[in-house]
C-alpha cells in the first residue's frame, strides 16, 4: 500500500501502450526517463499512428519542481531520421512543450481548437521526417505558420535541447529530447542571419518565458536590423 507504480507498470497504461509489457520496450525506458527528471507522468492525452509509427502524448500536470503543463511525445524516437546522401547522419527524437499553468486542459477544453492546437502541432512534427522524408534534429526550425490561434504572431518553431532531459542511450541508439520553442519572424530573421547570437539570446536565462507558448512574451530580436542590414532579405524569407 502507498507504494509508487511507474507509469509503465500501470496495467491500465499497459493496455493504451501495448508495448509497455515488453521487457525491452523502448517507450518503457523513454518513460522512466521522463519520470525520473520531470515527475509522474498524469495521462496519455492522445496518440496517432502511420504506417508502423505510432506516437503517443503524454501530459505532466505542474508541479514545483516542473511548474508547467508539459506535453511530450513517446514513440516518436522510434523512426530513425536520415539525410539522403549522409550515411553518418542520423537522429532519433522526443518533442514537447511547455504551456502557462493558466491553459485549460480538461477535457472539454482539448475538444476545442482553442486549447487542443499544441496536441495537433506536437503530433505534426512527430510526423514531419516521416511525411516529408526530411533531416530534423537539435536546432532546426520549422515553418509553422497557421498552427496557432488567431491573433498569435509566432511563424516558426525552433527546435531547442531539452534543459530538463539529457539525451539517453538505448540498445546503442541514442534518442535526444527537444523543446519546442514558438519564434516571430524576426526572431527568425535572427537566426538565419546570425545563429550564434540567436542562440545566446535563446538561452541566455533558461527560466525566461522563451521556452512557454506565450503570446504576450516580447520578442528577443527587435533590433535584427543591425544583423541583417548587410544580408539579402529574399534569402531570410
Amino acid at each position: 500500500k502507498g507504494k509508487y507504480i511507474r507509469f509503465s507498470e500501470d496495467k491500465n497504461n499497459q493496455k493504451l501502450i501495448p508495448e509497455f509489457k515488453k521487457k525491452d520496450s523502448y517507450l518503457k525506458l523513454v518513460c522512466n526517463h521522463i519520470e525520473n527528471n520531470l515527475g509522474p507522468i498524469t495521462s496519455i492525452i492522445d496518440k496517432k499512428e502511420i504506417e508502423d509509427l505510432k506516437v503517443y502524448i503524454l501530459y505532466l500536470s505542474p508541479s514545483l519542481h516542473n511548474p508547467h503543463h508539459t506535453f511530450i511525445t513517446c514513440g516518436m524516437s522510434n523512426y530513425s531520421i536520415t539525410a539522403e546522401g549522409y550515411d553518418d547522419l542520423e537522429t532519433h527524437l522526443e518533442v514537447s512543450l511547455r504551456l502557462p499553468k493558466e491553459w485549460n486542459v480538461d477535457e472539454i477544453s482539448l475538444k476545442d481548437e482553442k486549447y487542443n492546437w499544441p496536441i495537433k502541432l506536437l503530433l505534426d512534427t512527430a510526423f514531419y521526417p516521416l511525411n516529408s522524408k526530411a533531416y530534423l534534429d537539435v536546432g532546426h526550425s520549422i515553418n509553422s505558420e497557421g498552427s496557432f490561434p488567431d491573433g498569435w504572431d509566432f511563424k516558426s518553431i525552433v527546435l531547442s535541447p531539452s534543459f530538463e532531459l539529457d539525451n539517453i542511450n538505448i540498445a546503442k541508439t541514442k534518442i535526444d529530447f527537444v523543446n519546442l520553442i514558438p519564434i516571430f519572424q524576426d526572431e527568425r530573421d535572427l537566426k538565419l542571419a546570425d545563429i550564434e547570437e540567436f542562440s545566446k539570446r535563446v538561452f541566455a536565462d533558461r527560466e525566461n518565458d522563451i521556452f512557454l507558448f506565450d503570446p504576450k512574451r516580447n520578442s528577443f530580436a527587435k533590433d535584427v536590423q543591425e544583423f541583417t542590414k548587410d544580408k539579402n532579405y529574399d534569402y531570410l524569407d
